[in-house]
């Protein structure tokens, strides 16, 4: 497990926003109770049985969002369980009548009311506690559609709920066959701008046919996106000993085949580096049940390493960041300089080659306060790789900020984005993190306009490069209007293109544009 949960108490506490609530003394004067502080320490060193109604006490006594710490710890327990149905900590009282409680929510859903995040855990809870179906086989795929989407457009805590709720319902066995014929259908679109959410959910799916969905996927994408989603899927299966053989074979396959294509984007070619590595790692039942391990040539071993070497931070950068994040959370709270939890997710966000671990480790930080501060720090990493025409470094940087991105990055990030500086290699990444940049974000009269200019230039320019493939990172520049709320601009930009000669455009713009009203992301307040 990359980290143990009691960490998730401490580390709020100890940073809480108000600070007379960080000693053991002050945080249990808030209490109702007012249990003694010796407590504290038993509650957070593993002393005592960690359960839902502790949690939700420290979230109330250190008022936060409902939820905050209780998904960092099921993002921790979905290292080690990755098939678990129900919450890793599920409340102590149930409803006397779980469906009653639920039919409610799932009208909402159907019916396409809004949702709330709190509201989707609550629903998949209750799903996960009914022993028989309590979803129609035809309501399946319009509630799956929906949360896959909802999802794919959230960021931060309200993401995580949705993320969790839809592995949760994901894992249900009479969803199996419409989730994956929804992935399926997802993942060889090429007009889909959002592929993980998808594949994602095929980490938590217990049915093999999803194995032969992601080969599919994996031997034909329909376009680079789609295929880094799916090998990035495919390493959790490999990591977790999911697959057989057989199946294990002919990823570690295409996985090599893509490291040595240097037609490929970086990450791409990363993500066949992290799953040929993991691959190489295991071993695999076979027909017979005997374990067999995989092997890659020399020349494809030396071929991952330089890959992993090159779109990753060198030991000296990590070490850097690393240093230059505990120095200054050490100003705040000198405990997390010590602090062997924090230093395992620093590890792993840094280090991490498997890109699901490191994920993981990323969405922990993204919930918890030293978050804010790791994601200054690679920012100031990546002004200096840009400055360095590093581009494996900063594209590893911008794969952290597109979790971390704060709103001192934007002015950084779009002129990435635009391609005013660095490799246009950057483009699609920098989009990403501009995209999911947290209020209070600049940008309704300043970085939207430049966006949607950039944009018209680009579909009116005469001498612009006129093929299917992203020209002018089309794909970057409508993520980052569509989850700023600026669907007005993106309606006049769909106006304007033309479908036979701004492909990319056209699909990107299209995409955004039928997304259901409910769905779409408000334009964030200004700071």
């Amino acid at each position: 497990m990359i980290g143990r949960f009691q960490w998730v108490l401490r580390t709020a506490r100890r940073h809480a926003a108000d600070r007379s609530r960080r000693s053991a003394a002050g945080f249990v004067r808030v209490l109702p109770d007012q249990p003694h502080r010796a407590q504290v320490k038993r509650w957070e060193d593993g002393s005592v049985v960690l359960g839902h109604d502790l949690v939700r006490r420290y979230e109330t006594a250190l008022e936060l969002p409902e939820g905050q710490l209780l998904r960092s710890v099921d993002l921790l327990a979905r290292e080690d369980d990755p098939l678990r149905r129900g919450p890793a900590l599920p409340p102590t009282t149930v409803p006397d009548d779980v469906v009653l409680e639920a039919m409610p929510l799932l009208e909402k859903v159907l019916t396409y009311e809004p949702m709330t995040g709190v509201e989707w855990d609550r629903f998949s809870m209750l799903v996960s506690l009914v022993p028989h179906v309590l979803v129609r086989s035809r309501d399946w795929e319009t509630l799956l559609h929906r949360l896959t989407l909802e999802t794919s457009v959230s960021t931060g805590l309200e993401y995580a709920h949705r993320w969790e709720a839809a592995v949760r319902l994901g894992g249900d066995r009479s969803v199996t066959g419409v989730l994956i014929e929804l992935i399926e259908s997802a993942l060889i679109d090429d007009d889909v701008q959002l592929y993980s959410d998808y594949a994602t959910l095929l980490r938590y799916t217990p049915d093999p046919r999803g194995h032969d969905v992601l080969l599919r996927a994996l031997t034909a994408p329909p376009n680079p996106r789609s295929l880094w989603a799916s090998l990035s899927t495919a390493t959790t299966l490999v990591r977790h000993g999911l697959v057989d053989h057989g199946v294990a074979q002919e990823m570690l396959a295409v996985a090599a085949d893509v490291v040595a294509d240097e037609a490929q984007p970086l990450r791409t070619r990363k993500a066949g580096a992290s799953l040929a590595l993991r691959a190489e790692s295991r071993t695999f039942p076979d027909a017979t049940g005997r374990g067999r391990r995989l092997r890659l040539t020399a020349q494809q071993r030396r071929e991952v390493r330089d890959v992993l070497a090159w779109t990753g931070l060198e030991r000296e950068r990590q070490d850097a960041v690393r240093a230059a994040t505990l120095d200054a959370l050490a100003r705040d709270v000198p405990s997390d300089v010590r602090d062997p939890d924090l230093a395992a997710l620093l590890d792993t966000a840094l280090d991490e080659p498997h890109l699901d671990r490191r994920d993981t480790a990323l969405a922990v930080l993204l919930l918890a306060p030293q978050g804010r501060t790791l994601g200054r720090v690679v920012a100031q990493d990546l002004a200096g790789a840009v400055d360095a025409d590093d581009t494996g470094r900063a594209v590893a940087d911008l794969s952290m900020l597109s979790f971390l991105a704060q709103p001192e990055d934007v002015p950084l990030l779009l002129d990435l984005a635009l391609g005013r500086r660095g490799d246009a290699e950057l483009m699609s990444h920098a989009g990403a993190a501009l995209g999911n940049v947290p209020p209070p974000a600049p940008g309704a009269d300043t970085v939207d306009p430049q966006l949607h200019a950039y944009a018209v230039a680009h579909l009116t320019d005469p001498a612009a490069p006129r093929t299917p493939v992203d020209p002018g990172n089309a794909w970057g520049v409508c993520y980052a209007l569509g989850m700023r709320g600026r669907f007005d601009l993106l309606e006049d930009l769909l106006d304007r293109a033309h479908p036979r000669d701004d492909a990319a455009w056209v699909s990107a713009l299209t995409w955004w544009a039928t997304l259901p009203e409910v769905l779409r992301p408000p334009v964030p307040r200004a700071g």
